[in-house]
């Protein structure tokens, strides 16, 4: 029988892509029911086996409205690496619009963009009822380019944010369905979207009795991991950590022969 996700979120078209998203992962395994703000269906009951609502301030406004007995993920959201190619391929030093709904949204996307290591362009918000746009020709935004306005040259669609690691983890253990994390969907999924540094403790946590599916996020980590345990052993290393042990390494033996032939 399949599981059901209700899905929330402030506009209709969010909660679509969402749903697209996890139909991608889990295909006939999950039914997903769509709420929005904008369509004021949240003012009902929502009920399901998840319930998926895409910012803390919606859960605070409609969390009366949710079933006690549905387990509630508020999810972290990124940007997949080729969108985040995109951003970087733009010359140092450039302004640019930061195109999005709201205010708030665009300011989200910014600070995302920050953590994901990109700083080296300025980004103005531009949204929907602005007094006065700023007189700019490059503009960036997350699938919202019908909020462009016409003022501007070229118009990057980085498309929209989609759900992180550790939260499409979070919602397959709370479906019961941890094998789908062996599925090979699954692992390109995780390849293909870009990474800042994860809270590993509660990857680790969330996966410390699925040993291969922990396996596969060391896999699939961009960042050098190094797992010890309580008694100072190594139980876990990935191949980042390995490169950077390496380079680390030999940076240290060529320096130490260099003083050692300073001394002779």
């Amino acid at each position: 029988m399949a599981k059901t996700v209700a899905i929330v979120t402030f506009m209709e078209l969010a909660a679509e892509f969402y749903s697209g998203q996890l139909k991608e992962l889990f295909g006939d395994l999950i039914e997903t029911k769509l709420f929005s703000v904008e369509k004021h269906t949240t003012n009902q009951g929502i009920t399901g086996d998840i319930i998926i609502v895409s910012t803390y301030s919606i859960y605070k406004a409609i969390k009366n409205n949710l079933s006690v007995e549905s387990e509630v993920v508020i999810p972290n959201l990124t940007l997949s690496k080729s969108a985040l190619s995109k951003i970087k391929s733009i010359p140092r030093g450039t302004k640019c619009m930061l195109i999005n709904s709201s205010v708030d949204m665009c300011i989200d996307t910014i600070s995302l963009i920050g953590q994901l290591g990109v700083n080296h362009v300025e980004f103005v918000p531009v949204y929907p009822g602005m007094s006065k746009i700023p007189n700019l020709k490059l503009a960036v935004t997350p699938g919202e380019s019908r909020f462009a306005p016409e003022n501007i040259n070229k118009l990057i669609d980085i498309g929209d944010r989609i759900f992180d690691v550790s939260t499409i983890i979070e919602i397959v253990l709370k479906l019961n369905l941890e094998f789908l994390l062996k599925d090979e969907k699954f692992i390109r999924y995780s390849e293909r979207i870009a990474t800042n540094t994860y809270s590993l403790e509660k990857l680790a946590g969330k996966t410390n009795k699925l040993e291969s599916q922990f396996d596969i996020l060391l896999r699939t980590i961009d960042e050098g991991i190094i797992g010890i345990n309580p008694d100072g052993v190594v139980f876990a290393i990935n191949s980042s950590a390995e490169r950077i042990i390496k380079i680390v390494k030999k940076i240290y033996l060529k320096l130490n022969l260099i003083f050692q032939k300073l001394l002779i």
